[in-house]
């Protein structure tokens, strides 16, 4: 298949933060990330949560 298909991981792959287990802290996309999204033919986004 040539077809560039990306799947992203929300809180992985995405954005970062300083610290990831504060939910109330500022996310910045990380580098490269929109420009490899320009370039693939289709994104997908995961996005799930953790259970204790």
């Amino acid at each position: 298949m040539d077809t560039p298909i990306i799947l992203w991981d929300h809180d992985g792959t995405i954005t970062s933060s300083k610290n990831p287990n504060d939910k109330t802290s500022s996310r910045t996309i990380l580098p490269g990330v929109k420009k490899t999204m320009d370039k693939a033919a289709f994104n997908f986004i995961i996005s799930g949560f953790r259970s204790p």
